[in-house]
């Protein structure tokens, strides 16, 4: 994918599967990963094995391949896998999140596993989306660690969009890789920008310009 492809947008959302995107190599400074659990039910197994083991780990090898391939030098994954939780979305949960490193060495693409990333942390809902999601609160946590305002973050199996959310406010530019909820996540995006923008805009940002000029900024 080129640049021009991406020009005068402050985020992109792509439909396309987690193990063949369509953009370009070391191009990504941070990717967030969260795949479907081993396990979980009513998912297209096209889409993700959920239901058998061998396969699964196969996919997320992949997954992390292609990952590796899209993140520029010392860029990060950030890969959440786990059990299926439960039904209920009260009371808080421990999340683990991988953390995978792409060498500065151009000539090795796979990232290696340098950390873990522990919360504790509730899930949500979000109108419209079917399952529980990570919170808003959390992504920003993570985004602000692996990454800095105008980085180019990929929100792989964006689902919900919390995580491109949470990218889009702390003034990254994410981009969106799944293949359902398009519009429903647009009109999220969409809507945060311009109550965003209404607030940096206000007397109190006005001392600041160059934190609108930052949103405002396209890819």
């Amino acid at each position: 994918m080129s640049n021009r492809t991406l020009q005068g947008k402050s985020f992109l959302i792509l439909k396309c599967r987690a193990e063949r995107i369509p953009l370009r190599d070391n191009s990504v400074r941070l990717a967030l990963a969260t795949p479907p659990y081993l396990g979980a039910p009513r998912v297209r197994q096209e889409e993700c094995p959920t239901q058998d083991k061998r396969r699964y780990k196969e996919f997320l090898r992949t997954l992390v391949e292609e990952a590796g391939r899209i993140l520029r030098p010392g860029g990060h994954l950030l890969l959440h896998t786990g059990r299926c939780p439960v039904k209920r979305v009260k009371g808080a949960r421990r999340i683990e999140f991988f953390v995978l490193r792409k060498p500065k060495q151009t000539s090795r693409q796979t990232p290696r596993r340098v950390g873990t990333e522990w919360f504790a942390t509730q899930f949500t809902r979000v109108q419209g989306i079917r399952w529980v999601a990570l919170g808003v609160s959390l992504y920003r946590e993570l985004v602000c660690r692996y990454s800095e305002p105008g980085d180019l973050v990929a929100d792989v199996f964006s689902g919900s969009g919390n995580a491109a959310l949470a990218a889009l406010l702390l003034l990254r530019k994410p981009i969106l890789i799944d293949l359902h909820h398009h519009r429903k996540v647009r009109e999220r995006l969409e809507g945060a920008l311009r109550r965003e923008r209404r607030r940096r805009g206000s007397a109190r940002w006005r001392r600041s310009p160059k934190s609108v000029e930052a949103l405002r900024k396209p890819f």
